[in-house]
């Protein structure tokens, strides 16, 4: 894997949280860090400085993912499986990732990470759209579109 990774002709980020374990590896791949925060309501987030002032991470990866889409220039830029509809208390996509009963798991805060969640990506939307970047959701039932961020496109259109 890790010459794989070092034949790549592209720039290799990380969070900064990993730099630790990276360089303890001792392996000759020398990524990026980019920090990761969480920005109040009235930051401006701009895509261009992502690895100075760090990535909207908004309690998801959605909003990490079209950050760097965006710093890659992606334009457009296709949402697939971002609904953010939690039913019956299911928080994450597999069954084990936090399982029922353990302290992370908490679904009477759902809805506040959820809010957290359509605020953080918004604002990463918003700061996309800036820059002339569209972005398609297609997920049909998407929480995201129920509140004005996206609207719904059709995956066979594409």
């Amino acid at each position: 894997m890790e010459d794989k990774i070092s034949s790549l002709n592209c720039e290799i980020l990380a969070p900064a949280h990993l730099s630790n374990s990276i360089d303890k590896m001792k392996t000759p791949i020398k990524p990026t860090f980019f920090p990761a925060c969480y920005r109040t309501k009235n930051t401006n987030l701009e895509i261009d400085d992502i690895l100075i002032n760090g990535a909207e991470t908004s309690h998801t990866v959605a909003s990490i993912m079209l950050q760097f889409a965006g710093y890659m220039r992606c334009n457009p830029i296709y949402l697939i499986g971002i609904d953010l509809n939690y039913k019956n208390d299911k928080k994450y996509f597999t069954n084990d990732y936090h399982p029922i009963g353990t302290k992370q798991y908490e679904p009477e805060k759902i809805d506040f990470f959820t809010n957290e969640m359509i605020t953080g990506i918004q604002r990463v939307t918003n700061s996309l759209h800036s820059k002339g970047i569209t972005i398609y959701n297609c997920s049909k039932q998407s929480l995201l579109n129920e509140n004005g961020i996206t609207e719904y496109y059709d995956i066979n259109d594409i």
